[in-house]
């Protein structure tokens, strides 16, 4: 493989922008040797214009359900009393089994005058970790010691909290450094040093998982199939768009590409898939045609004018591996994607498995029918309550009946007496 680097003049002004071309005698040579532009401690080492990779270290695998702070650009950071609070960190995490628990692990450094859980108890000095904007405190009092002067601290987070988001906020603050009365004034010097080794650590659902919107980019950057028509018609833009929503925490994700006459079915059993294109040049797709939204009626059943998509996405499970995803990404009347389209798809936290690009640019996600069949059970619910109501109120009324009589009768006898 050989990376160089030009310079291109914009024809339409006097501006020159770089350009990487990456060349290689066959493809596997690029995909092998592709770390060498995704992995910082590679490309950092990149010289000159032209340079030819023959062979490439081995990058040592991240796991992926115990996530280091190095992944989502967290570095050493030290809070005080000057600065209390961290910016915001982003990290991409699939859909969690729902009322679960992870774990965040904070490695962390304090200083020395921080007080002990005996001393100064009516002082609260906490670290808080904001998941997704809910709070998580930690007393710096009551934190573990590890090593000589190092501590730990394990904060238990909902997969509720994790879910709410597709990229998870991550930011931490620290109360108490700074003494509420202005006019009381003090040597002390309060910090405390996270350190960039913590981790949050996840457990994936291994039960048969339902894919929504929510799961893109997630679900599809361990093993991808992208099928595309065997006509090509897939222009270099869309697919450079789609290949960059894929990327997650830094990663490209490991995809394969292959035309539709090429597909296997074991192909399919084997990755999760992406098929780009119409269902009439999408072989396999068509197989599975009635399983899958399509027509203008069902367009709108979603909620969508037909006559105003431009993009189509839905997502649903693999038909030939139950446990990966698949999704169909269909553009109408040759429209062009637009820049913020794979954006947008890749931002959303809608529980829904379909969206559309209008053809002004507008993205717009299905109606959530899970929410109008929710909707139906209540009403049946409230339906069935009234029935209730009506017995109980009639029974009411035979027993006030059959009492006026009994009681009607009892008077005439006392009257004959």
């Amino acid at each position: 493989m050989t990376l160089t680097m030009q310079e291109l003049l914009n024809t339409n002004s006097n501006r020159k922008v770089p350009l990487l071309a990456v060349t290689s005698s066959n493809g596997q040579a690029i995909e092998e040797r592709l770390s060498f532009l995704t992995e910082a401690s590679l490309f950092e080492q990149l010289i000159g214009d032209t340079l030819a990779i023959s062979d490439v270290p081995k990058i040592e695998e991240s796991s992926d359900t115990t996530i280091s702070f190095k992944q989502f650009g967290f570095e050493d950071r030290l809070l005080s009393s000057q600065a209390t609070m961290t910016p915001h960190y982003y990290v991409s995490l699939p859909k969690l089994e729902a009322n679960k628990e992870a774990f965040m692990r904070l490695i962390v450094k304090k200083s020395a005058t921080i007080p002990d859980s005996k001393e100064d108890e009516d002082r609260k000095l906490e670290l808080i970790a904001y998941i997704n904007n809910v709070p998580h405190a930690v007393d710096l009092r009551k934190l573990e010691q590890t090593t000589t002067d190092m501590y730990e601290a394990i904060i238990p987070i909902q997969t509720n909290v994790l879910n709410k988001l597709s990229m998870t906020d991550i930011q931490f603050e620290v109360t108490g450094f700074q003494l509420e009365d202005p006019c009381e004034t003090t040597n002390e010097r309060y910090w405390i040093y996270i350190d960039s080794d913590s981790t949050l650590s996840i457990t994936k659902d291994d039960a048969e998982p339902t894919f929504t919107l929510r799961d893109f980019p997630n679900a599809f950057h361990e093993n991808t199939l992208i099928v595309i028509p065997d006509n090509g018609g897939i222009d270099d833009t869309t697919m450079v768009s789609l290949y960059k929503s894929l990327m997650t925490n830094g990663n490209m994700a490991k995809t394969s590409l292959m035309k539709d006459k090429n597909v296997t079915e074991e192909a399919l059993q084997g990755h999760a898939v992406i098929f780009m294109g119409g269902m009439e040049q999408l072989t396999w797709l068509a197989k599975q045609s009635s399983k899958i939204p399509h027509t203008s009626e069902q367009l709108i059943s979603q909620g969508f004018l037909p006559e105003a998509i431009g993009q189509y996405v839905f997502i649903t499970k693999n038909f030939w591996q139950l446990k990966e995803p698949l999704l169909w990404i269909h553009s109408l009347e040759n429209a062009s994607v637009k820049g913020n389209f794979y954006a947008h798809l890749k931002e959303t936290n809608s529980q829904t498995d379909a969206a559309i690009e209008t053809k002004e640019g507008q993205f717009v996600v299905a109606v959530d029918q899970n929410a109008d069949k929710e909707d139906g059970k209540v009403a049946k619910k409230g339906e069935i309550s009234y029935v209730l109501i009506a017995e109980f109120v009639g029974l009411i009324l035979v027993i006030a009946v059959i009492l006026y009589i009994i009681l009607r009768k009892r008077k005439k006898n006392q009257l004959k007496q």
